[in-house]
């Protein structure tokens, strides 16, 4: 199976400026994907998509593949599917083809190369066209989310609104690591989230996706422990 692997890192960021290249425990945030893609067994080509010289100069002083990408895949709305087609039909320009497409975001580095070979054997071995990495739901479960019209709550679910903690349903939400995708799917659907998928679950204490500065904040604090609770240096 050829299995490109790919590090979406644009340069812009409104919530949290020049994200991607933040100093996280003395690295930058991206370098973190790098050295997981790298980590990984599976894939067999790993690449940084940027907009930007900065992070592509950063990607290349971790020996790390960059193609750069058009403005027009790097704005604010611009959507990483769109990129992932982009950088396919560049490769298949020069006739080259993959099996399976894996994206690695900088956003959310609490991964191992393990975790993306697990995640990666899932999609290998079972009938199904995507992995996802996910977590369990704690306190932000759906039993206790509300809307709110005319100064009125309501419930999204609530039959389970008076609920125990302990007696609520297991749900799962996206962490951001971990994406694989077949690319005859990809193709198909034109998106990461075809009909077909399955889920990889990690471990929820170790759940944070950079988009604030309180996420760079928590991400601070959790890093060194994970660092250790993994034996990474």
């Amino acid at each position: 199976m050829k299995i490109l692997g790919i590090i979406p890192a644009r340069g812009g960021s409104k919530g949290v400026p020049g994200k991607n290249i933040l100093s996280i425990d003395g690295k930058p945030l991206l370098s973190y994907a790098i050295e997981c893609g790298k980590e990984s067994k599976k894939i067999t080509k790993l690449l940084v998509s940027t907009d930007s010289r900065e992070i592509a100069k950063i990607a290349e002083n971790y020996k790390a593949e960059v193609m750069l990408r058009p403005e027009t895949l790097a704005t604010d709305t611009s959507d990483v599917a769109d990129t992932v087609g982009f950088i396919l039909e560049e490769f298949k320009k020069n006739e080259e083809q993959f099996d399976i497409v894996v994206l690695l975001q900088p956003t959310a580095p609490l991964r191992t190369g393990r975790d993306v070979d697990q995640a990666l054997e899932l999609l290998e071995q079972n009938n199904t066209d995507a992995v996802i990495s996910m977590v369990k739901v704690g306190d932000n479960h759906p039993a206790r989310m509300y809307d709110i019209s005319e100064n009125k709550i309501h419930a999204l679910h609530p039959e389970l609104e008076k609920t125990r903690r302990q007696e609520l349903p297991t749900y799962y939400m996206r962490n951001g690591c971990i994406y694989g995708i077949k690319t005859d799917a990809f193709f198909t659907e034109r998106n990461l989230m075809p009909s077909k998928k399955s889920a990889y679950i990690m471990n929820e204490k170790w759940w944070v996706n950079v988009d604030t500065p309180t996420d760079i904040y928590i991400l601070e604090h959790l890093m060194p422990l994970w660092k250790k609770e993994n034996a990474i240096k």
